[in-house]
């Protein structure tokens, strides 16, 4: 569409519309990151913890539970590159 071809006030509807969308957006990353935050810190300690285990282990063995197995049953490829990646083997 070309811009020339609204109307001025098409053109302050749409700038109304981008300057919601910009404002909606601010305040999602504002919550985002407040969110992040929190769980920052155990998430770097979860992390952490896993790279120890790896560097210290050969293979790494882990019990499935069924949530895992529900969501390695819809997303195969991602479960198959971790699990070769890593020599992960899901019991």
């Amino acid at each position: 569409m070309d811009i020339d071809a609204l109307s001025e006030e098409k053109v302050q509807e749409k700038d109304a519309l981008f300057n919601q969308i910009e404002q909606v957006e601010k305040e999602r990353n504002e919550a985002l990151e407040v969110s992040l935050e929190k769980v920052m810190f155990e998430a770097f300690a979860v992390v952490k913890e896993t790279a120890r285990r790896l560097k210290e282990n050969k293979r790494l063995v882990v019990t499935a539970t069924d949530l895992d197995r529900m969501h390695a049953a819809a997303k195969p490829m991602w479960s198959c590159r971790v699990s070769r990646r890593f020599g992960i083997t899901a019991g």
